[in-house]
């Protein structure tokens, strides 16, 4: 026990290396007290959690197939012991947690078929568990989290349908758990969680008028638990991308006044991880708004917002020849540009756009469909440095 104690201690600092070798010494302590003690199921339950903590530390080395190994032989004892002791519910829920540990790995190794089927494994003992034993929560617990990473499969293979159908189970056993144990808000802040999850999932398929029925059920909720727990880190975190969520679908429906609102509330979650990343998006929102009031200092003042976060992925880099482009052409349509300046300072913000461009093609950017097509950039289109720019972007992106 002091071996795999002491192997589970240094995988948390950081040094898999020597928790390989302690867990190691383990499992060979605990193979020879199964091997001299048959009969005891302790040491047998022992050694499958032991090979279990293996799984983990050899997958955080990348040794995937030795995880596996790993996980399988932890099966094999668990599926044996839940056999021979079918009234012991504990060797239940280790079997399905072992299922569920395989099946996260056979997803990363792209074994998806293989996935799905430790997962409903998993499911099959978890929805007996709660059964059987409907007044432990952590069965519901476990249960919801197994209907949640079967969702996630599903979503990676464009199952979105059957996806929503497991998000949607996995919401209905948290909703039933919240509502018995009120009194413990890590039962909210899940259910929340799931909510937020699920508003992504309709958004990304195109649902966002949806989603934001979802996404306000998780603020709502979170709110109440950031109120009186504002500590709570995992309510903070959902809070702010239950806030992000509902940002990106206003912003797809056009809303982009009250996206920036959410934006705002996101960035007052964040625990700075996302700063960057929020900022940007703040950014755009609030100068869509002046761009549909006309706004061209406002425009400006946004354009100059995003640069000042000094990325230099292409995403950004084309974003930020998008936001001058945008200003190019606002200038000219608003009524508090004076017209005798009002063609200098559309070519000085075009200017600006190209050499952004420019920056992002030198980093990388090949989209000649989307130059082609991005209304954004329509202030560009008569320039001959962008139709020279398009030219050899198409030139170099043809088979």
């Amino acid at each position: 026990m002091s071996y795999s104690n002491l192997g589970i201690v240094l995988a948390a600092l950081g040094q898999p290396e020597k928790a390989e070798a302690a867990i190691c010494r383990a499992i060979d302590l605990r193979q020879r007290l199964v091997a001299d003690f048959p009969a005891v199921p302790t040491y047998r339950h022992e050694l499958a959690m032991t090979h279990n903590n293996m799984g983990i530390v050899l997958n955080s080395l990348g040794k995937r197939g030795e995880s596996e190994a790993a996980y399988r032989q932890a099966l094999e004892i668990l599926a044996k012991l839940a056999a021979d002791f079918s009234t012991v519910p504990e060797y239940r829920k280790e079997l399905a947690r072992s299922h569920l540990n395989l099946g996260a790995l056979l997803a990363d190794l792209e074994k998806r078929a293989e996935a799905a089927a430790a997962y409903r494994q998993a499911l099959d003992i978890q929805v007996e568990l709660v059964a059987r034993f409907p007044e432990v929560p952590e069965y519901r617990k476990e249960q919801a989290r197994s209907h949640d990473n079967l969702g996630t499969l599903l979503d990676s293979e464009g199952k979105r349908d059957e996806a929503a159908a497991a998000y949607r189970q996995a919401l209905d056993v948290r909703e039933k758990l919240a509502a018995d144990f009120p009194n413990v808000p890590a039962y909210a802040v899940e259910l929340a969680g799931g909510c937020c999850n699920f508003g992504h999932l309709l958004c990304e398929g195109g649902q966002a008028v949806t989603a934001l029925n979802w996404y306000q059920k998780a603020i709502a909720t979170l709110e109440s638990v950031v109120a009186n727990e504002p500590r709570l880190v995992p309510a903070r975190e959902f809070l702010r991308n239950s806030h992000w969520g509902r940002a990106k679908a206003l912003d797809a429906l056009g809303r982009h006044a009250e996206a920036a609102q959410d934006w705002k509330r996101a960035l007052a979650m964040d625990d700075g991880s996302m700063q960057d990343e929020i900022r940007a998006n703040f950014a755009r929102s609030r100068l869509w708004v002046f761009q549909k009031n006309k706004d061209a200092a406002g425009c400006v003042a946004a354009a100059a917002e995003w640069e000042a976060l000094k990325r230099s992925d292409t995403v950004w880099l084309y974003g930020a020849a998008c936001n001058r482009a945008i200003c190019a052409a606002v200038i000219k349509e608003d009524p508090k540009t004076p017209a005798a300046d009002a063609v200098r300072l559309a070519k000085e913000q075009g200017e600006l756009a190209m050499a952004w461009l420019h920056k992002a093609v030198a980093a990388g950017y090949k989209n000649v469909e989307h130059l082609k097509k991005n209304k954004e950039l329509d202030a560009l289109r008569d320039r001959e440095d962008f139709k020279n720019l398009l030219a050899d972007v198409e030139a170099k992106t043809k088979p």
